[in-house]
């Protein structure tokens, strides 16, 4: 069982200032919080942890992709080179270069997301691999 990803589960399901993991064992923040209905939320989740994690997987995965996502098309447009295209200062011969090559990294992020959307496993997650166009 990975902490992080058990602290996330247990996150969404109770206020996250109410508890504090050690290692993974769960430690009550005040007493007022460890009641009977908090603890059979722990218990279910630890109960269901290997389902419940892939879609904390699946969202880290598309996190990433989405931040290599932007760092490619950042490495070559900056922002205020997009700026200036939207503003008309380029002309549209250089916008439209631009636009279709924008475009073509977040196609390939789309389908990498797809592809993790769809996954039953992690493995499978973890075998998604952006193929980002060149520039």
């Amino acid at each position: 069982m990975n902490a992080s990803i058990l602290c996330t589960l247990l996150a969404q399901r109770i206020n996250p200032t109410y508890f504090q993991l050690w290692g993974l064992e769960v430690h009550w923040m005040a007493s007022k919080y460890d009641i009977p209905e908090n603890r059979a939320i722990v218990a279910d989740v630890v109960a269901n942890y290997d389902t419940l994690k892939l879609s904390v997987i699946k969202s880290g995965k598309m996190a990433s992709i989405r931040a290599d996502a932007s760092a490619v098309i950042l490495t070559k447009y900056p922002v205020w080179y997009q700026v200036n295209v939207a503003n008309g200062i380029y002309s549209a011969a250089i916008g439209d270069v631009m636009k279709a090559e924008i475009t073509s990294v977040i196609t390939e992020s789309n389908r990498c997301e797809d592809l993790v959307d769809v996954a039953t496993t992690e493995a499978k997650v973890n075998a998604v691999t952006p193929v980002w166009p060149v520039l």
